[in-house]
């Protein structure tokens, strides 16, 4: 089992402390039912076993301020963050790749959200470039023992 979902457009996320779950609405393929789109923000796990999971996305340029992806369990728990401080050289024309990725074990129903924060001062928009960007994904590994 395996899934890819992307949102083909522009997500606004607002600055401050509290992260934003990005919801998805375009299924590259999801073998094993992991995505629905009346739940667009979570993988919802089909059978108990190893996960290697992640997403991606490019932000608009700004120099202020860091860039957070993170991954959310169960709708409550922060089981992984990829902090990223702004380059302050070129932050004001760059548009940054941020690339989260984790391997977990997890139960059928346990619940995956991908996850965005930032600090620029206003809101900021994770840029929709091709599909490459905004990408969460999953791949069954195996079972555990």
């Amino acid at each position: 089992p395996a899934a890819r979902e992307r949102q083909p457009n522009n997500q606004t996320i607002p600055t401050g402390d509290s992260c934003t779950a990005i919801p998805f609405n375009t299924e590259v393929f999801d073998q094993g039912g992991f995505w629905l789109a009346g739940a667009p923000t979570l993988f919802t796990i089909p059978q108990d076993g190893l996960y290697l999971f992640g997403g991606n996305g490019i932000w608009a340029a700004n120099a202020t301020g860091t860039r957070e992806l993170a991954i959310r369990l169960d709708g409550t728990t922060v089981i992984q963050t990829c902090d990223q401080p702004v380059d302050t050289v070129n932050g004001a024309t760059a548009t940054p790749g941020a690339h989260i990725t984790y391997q977990y074990r997890l139960g059928v129903g346990q619940t995956l959200e991908l996850l965005a924060r930032q600090e620029s001062g206003g809101a900021l928009n994770m840029l929709a470039e091709a599909d490459d960007s905004i990408v969460f994904w999953i791949v069954y590994l195996g079972k555990t023992i």
